[in-house]
């Protein structure tokens, strides 16, 4: 046990001093903070380096699919060498799949099991839950582009060349195949405005994205 706790210390020294040269180093470290608090790991008595520790020692978590892609938005040398390094270091899981070009801050994926995320770009401080499906409608057509501070349920599908607005709850297993415009709910197949939402429930939605997607 012993053994094992120090090579996975100098696994994550290794990849720390890495990451902390890369240029979205502040977007890897502001999602750290997210899973740390989703999980209830933080202690204010820990440094960085340690809650990097906590979160790469646990298995089958979403973290390194999420940490690999945005390595993987550093194309330099540094950036391709770290890819390789954490990917030898840790599997990614095998049931979470990244084909976002853009995807803003605060991104917090709950679970990772049997999502794929293919999307034009995702906006800030989204949660996305299990079971999710973002991408294409029919063979070769496009692909959604989702707003900011987006709350996406278990089970949905969203599905083409449509558009998510901010401030939106996407609910459990609803299939969004239209456009979704902003501050509302949807639910159902095919899904379908539930309600608009208050700025009360809005603010309490955005607190809530906030707190698992910030410092």
């Amino acid at each position: 046990m012993f053994i094992r706790e120090f090579v996975l210390k100098i696994k994550v020294a290794i990849v720390y001093a890495i990451l902390k040269k890369l240029s979205n180093y502040s977007t890897i470290s502001y999602e750290r903070v997210s899973y740390i608090k989703c999980k209830s790991l933080f202690e204010e008595k820990q440094n960085e380096r340690e809650q990097f520790e906590l979160l790469l020692q646990e298995k089958n978590t979403p973290y390194v699919n999420q940490l690999l892609y945005r390595i993987n938005e550093n194309q330099n040398i540094l950036g391709k060498v770290l890819y390789h390094l954490v990917r030898k270091f840790w599997k990614p899981m095998d049931t979470l799949f990244f084909h976002t070009a853009q995807i803003g801050e605060g991104l917090l994926i709950n679970h990772g099991f049997s999502t794929i995320i293919t999307a034009k770009s995702i906006g800030r401080n989204c949660l996305i839950n299990q079971q999710v499906t973002i991408g294409v409608k029919n063979p070769g057509g496009g692909v959604p582009r989702i707003g900011n501070n987006v709350y996406i349920g278990c089970g949905a599908k969203i599905l083409g060349d449509i558009i998510i607005g901010d401030n939106c709850i996407i609910g459990a297993n609803a299939v969004v195949i239209k456009d979704v415009p902003a501050k509302v709910c949807v639910g159902g197949i095919p899904a379908r405005t539930i309600y608009e939402l208050t700025e009360e429930q809005i603010l309490k939605n955005y607190k809530l994205l906030r707190k698992t997607s910030m410092f």
